[in-house]
């Protein structure tokens, strides 16, 4: 076959997706920069050469034309002339394969399939057009027996649609982004297709997806097109879009060009792999007793709860697995050494109640799900034989997801045996007493608690700085029945004094106060640095429980403290060398 190109497209002709050496190395790629977008056209419409190509052109963007001379191609006011096409050639833009005739590739032979690609293959040679090294599946419909014959006819890359990850409706559509990590080089998938149904906001949804390592490609079938009004853009809406691009510092590109990012030799032994792994349910959002990542749980038998997200119609849960560990080094390798669920067949997703080892005061436990899909709507995929039989099953089957991400809880005081501190609080004379207790760490910290309740509103100052952002804590209640806390954020180093102010607004008098603090070595488990609470220097004389008269709806009511107080919400906190992070609810 011969090519007439640059020494570039030369070079890269020589690369067969299927074929080994290639001859780049890794090594000399170019790192995958964030908003990479690949555009693409497909068909052939008029307004390729007429309304496309000037606006491109003056931003500086790449692009592929992807050509058959099927479907309306005899009808040259509304599709592109062979001398226009050239034109497009010339000028910069990549040319790329879209067969003869615009068939369902996946129900042809493997001689019809040669047949197809060879045809466009020979117009461009007759025409002066370098050889394509790209390909597009006409309708999107592909095959293991399509790919093999691009892998040995030498093409680089392949786009396809946003299917079967994502519905297709022929009117504009969302897709999954191109990870060259985990996607065949002949299965690029496409972003966003556009459309009548498909409009600004998912134009921006597709070209946000382009970060991490992962591209954008974008389809366009005329702007706009005579020939298939189902799938027109507005010049308008498409100007809107490539300006955007522009003023945003978005790298656009040809199909070609992404043997500058990408190695077309580098693939999985199974090409559909990657396709087939997107297809069912992923948990998201991940909740305990209905927080993100709480700490202070007070229940022996947290409940856990999720969001599905799926990219597919009509799929439910089938299935799911909960992995709790008591380290996050533990749970990344996939052990739940508290607590692993196995597969529990079962829709449920909200209040799954752990039904581990049981868990103890003060206890951090880091915890996962994978879930199992129930398969639901087909769409298109429906239509057998009108795609790979392969793909049709895959869309029937059950699967697991991959785990979602790691998340967090922490255990509170869960006993009354827990709490060590002792009442503090001030005479009648004193309208807003401080508290003070004061220690220096001299060593790193692993992980530093506090434990602070205190009846009426207070304050928490750590070193001076209060503690949190919310005011009126910890909200009125019963006070012979509830003691509550709320956890703080907060950073210390070195010598620290922790203050606990009191407000008189709800209750007068001796007005106590109850708090712990404990901070473990990171060398040395649970060996508690620092282990204080109750009696302070300034306030020792008012460590005892005394009476206590509050204001509480409009009622006065006296009352003596309980000498036992439960902990509702204790605040926990990391910490790396000297310096603490308190992590809040």
């Amino acid at each position: 076959m011969m090519i007439r190109s640059t020494t570039t497209l030369a070079v890269l002709a020589m690369v067969s997706a299927f074929s080994a050496p290639a001859p780049s190395k890794a090594e000399q790629l170019l790192p995958i920069p964030d908003k990479l977008v690949v555009l693409t056209f497909d068909d052939g419409s008029k307004s390729d050469f007429t309304v496309v190509a000037p606006l491109l052109k003056s931003y500086g963007f790449g692009a592929t034309f992807y050509i058959s001379e099927g479907l309306h191609f005899d009808n040259k006011t509304a599709s592109l002339t062979w001398e226009e096409i050239k034109a497009l050639s010339d000028t910069g833009f990549e040319i790329g394969n879209h067969t003869r005739s615009h068939p369902n590739m996946a129900t042809l032979s493997r001689e019809q399939i040669i047949a197809e690609v060879a045809q466009i293959e020979t117009r461009f040679k007759a025409h002066g057009i370098p050889a394509p090294r790209t390909f597009c599946y006409p309708g999107y419909h592909n095959s293991p027996e399509v790919l093999k014959v691009l892998g040995e006819k030498g093409y680089l890359f392949a786009r396809r649609g946003v299917a079967p990850e994502f519905p297709y409706s022929d009117k504009g559509d969302r897709g999954p982004a191109y990870d060259p990590q985990e996607d065949h080089p002949l299965l690029v998938p496409t972003t966003g297709a556009s459309g009548p149904n498909w409009g600004w906001e998912d134009f921006r949804w597709a070209i946000e997806q382009a970060k991490d390592g992962k591209i954008c490609v974008l389809t366009f079938h005329g702007v706009p097109t005579g020939l298939y009004p189902h799938a027109s853009t507005k010049p308008e809406d498409f100007a809107r879009y490539m300006k955007h691009l522009h003023d945003n510092d978005y790298m656009v590109i040809a199909m070609r060009d992404l043997a500058k990012y990408v190695d077309p030799a580098r693939s999985a032994a199974d090409p559909y792999q990657a396709i087939f792994k997107r297809l069912g349910v992923k948990p998201v959002q991940l909740k305990c007793e209905y927080a993100v990542n709480p700490v202070g749980i007070d229940a022996a038998e947290p409940r856990f709860s999720w969001l599905l997200e799926s990219t597919r119609r009509d799929q439910t849960q089938a299935a799911y697995q909960i992995l709790v560990a008591g380290s996050e080094e533990k749970l990344e390798q996939g052990i739940g050494d508290l607590w692993d669920s196995g597969k529990v067949v079962s829709s449920r997703s909200v209040n799954v109640p752990y039904q581990g080892r049981a868990l103890t005061s003060g206890q951090k436990c880091w915890w996962k799900v994978r879930c199992w899909n129930k398969p639901g709507y087909d769409g298109e995929y429906a239509r057998a034989p009108y795609h790979d039989p392969r793909t049709i099953q895959a869309m029937r089957e059950q699967r697991p997801s991959t785990y979602s991400g790691s998340a967090t809880f922490d255990m509170g005081l869960l006993k009354p045996s827990d709490w060590q501190g002792k009442w503090v609080g001030a005479g009648k004379e004193i309208s807003s007493p401080l508290l003070r207790k004061a220690f220096t760490l001299d060593t790193p910290v692993k992980r530093a608690t506090v434990h602070v309740c205190g009846l009426g509103y207070y304050e928490l100052y750590i070193n001076g700085e209060k503690v949190g952002d919310h005011v009126l804590d910890p909200g009125t209640t019963y006070y012979h029945n509830d003691h509550r806390q709320l956890p703080p954020e907060i950073r210390t180093q070195g010598r620290t004094q922790i203050t606990l102010r009191r407000t008189r607004w709800i209750c007068h008098g001796a007005e106590p106060g109850l708090w712990r603090a404990r901070c473990d070595d990171p060398d040395a488990g649970a060996r508690p640095l620092v282990e204080a609470g109750g009696r302070t220097p300034d306030t020792s004389q008012f460590d005892g429980i005394p009476q206590c008269r509050c204001f509480f709806l409009r009622k006065t009511k006296s009352f003596r403290l309980p000498e036992r107080v439960l902990s509702l919400m204790p605040l926990w906190a990391k910490a790396s060398n000297r310096s603490w992070r308190w992590v809040g609810a």
